[in-house]
């Protein structure tokens, strides 16, 4: 429990994406390009509600009473799944989960900087906005854009798993943030039109291992570029899609020039947004 007097939960991230894609492709896969009415719709309810632990189908058929009707594809199942286990605790409660449209109560949520951009707002502050991925929660799975300004990237830095510049791990660059993990407190007084916002950070043991395996790979430590590159990550053009040290999703420009050594070892997990 941090200063804003609200608990912070100990999500198992792993075990939210990995149920999240079991469910939607080994349980509910039989129903990708269907749009479900009457008894194949309380069929689809039972099935998913036996996938969740300790739920009943009133309370599946309540958070998704919605998609009645509407053509159900991967995608829209897969948001659908990961915003219930997401919140499973609040289910096995009864509570339903439906889609996000405000913020009830201060709610600490996880989630994943998925996109930097340099940025300046009309009153010339200088900054980035970043697009972060709500990974659980009552906002999960919705992706947040916010714009940060230099000093706030910096505060972010010292506290999710950077150091000083003079330590270990120094925060250099802005897009160093991407594919950090951050504990954000949604706040209702930050929240509007439709759009979560947050008033506070902090981070869990689990996100700081996360993070900081992320930041030794950048900074070298026990791990070699796997394309033998003698270039900062942050100035290089290998994607994360490709690369677990990467600071940005694609891939771009000739990579050609990039190769000062060669190196054909096997390429390793990739630390990609989920």
């Amino acid at each position: 429990m941090y200063e804003s007097g609200v608990v912070v939960p100990q999500y198992v991230l792993s075990r939210v994406f990995r149920k999240r894609d079991t469910i939607t492709d080994d349980v509910l896969g039989d129903y990708h390009g269907y749009a479900l009415t009457g008894e194949d719709f309380a069929d689809f309810v039972h099935v998913f509600a036996i996938a969740l632990p300790e739920v009943t189908s009133d309370t599946v058929l309540q958070s998704v009473h919605h998609l009645a009707g509407i053509t159900l594809t991967r995608k829209v199942i897969r948001e659908t799944v990961w915003r219930l286990v997401g919140n499973l605790e609040r289910l096995q409660a009864g509570v339903p989960s439906r889609p996000w449209m405000s913020q009830a109560a201060k709610e600490w949520v996880p989630v994943q900087v998925l996109d930097y951009q340099r940025h300046r707002t009309y009153d010339g502050r200088a900054g980035g906005l970043f697009k972060l991925q709500v990974y659980a929660g009552t906002p999960c799975p919705l992706i947040l854009t916010q714009f940060w300004t230099m000093g706030f990237m910096g505060m972010i830095a010292r506290r999710i798993g950077f150091s000083a510049p003079w330590g270990r791990y120094p925060y250099q660059h802005p897009s160093e943030l991407v594919n950090m993990r951050i504990m954000v407190l949604m706040d209702p007084e930050k929240c509007y039109q439709r759009r979560p916002g947050f008033s506070d950070i902090c981070y869990t043991s689990g996100l700081l291992k996360w993070n900081r395996g992320i930041i030794k790979k950048r900074m070298h430590i026990d791990w070699k570029c796997p394309r033998g590159f003698q270039v900062e990550c942050n100035a290089c053009p290998v994607g994360y899609l490709e690369c677990p040290a990467a600071t940005h999703k694609d891939t771009y420009g000739d990579l050609k020039q990039f190769s000062e050594v060669e190196n054909k070892n096997e390429q390793p997990a990739v630390a990609s947004p989920q």
